[in-house]
């Protein structure tokens, strides 16, 4: 029997999905997207992690992933900053 990864781009979902459900948030009625700044990426492919990133959500898919200092947080986003945790 072959083992099949998923792509990237879902383990990576997955993984900020497990993260967004398990913050005590309410975010109903909010148009805003949910934003999680200073970040380690870790993309699931065996590449090194990615520090000081951000990724935005927007309608339950990602955004925007990048550098902290390089991705702009859109007005009115629920910001959750993950600097020391």
């Amino acid at each position: 029997m072959k083992l099949v990864r998923a792509p990237r781009k879902l383990r990576m979902v997955v993984a900020l999905v497990a993260i967004a459900s398990a913050l005590p948030l309410d975010l109903s009625g909010q148009s805003g997207a949910l934003v999680f700044t200073n970040l380690t990426v870790i993309d699931g492919t065996g590449g090194a992690a990615q520090p000081t990133m951000t990724v935005v959500i927007r309608n339950d898919r990602i955004e925007a992933i990048g550098r902290t200092a390089e991705v702009a947080v859109p007005p009115g986003s629920h910001v959750v900053d993950g600097s020391g945790k």
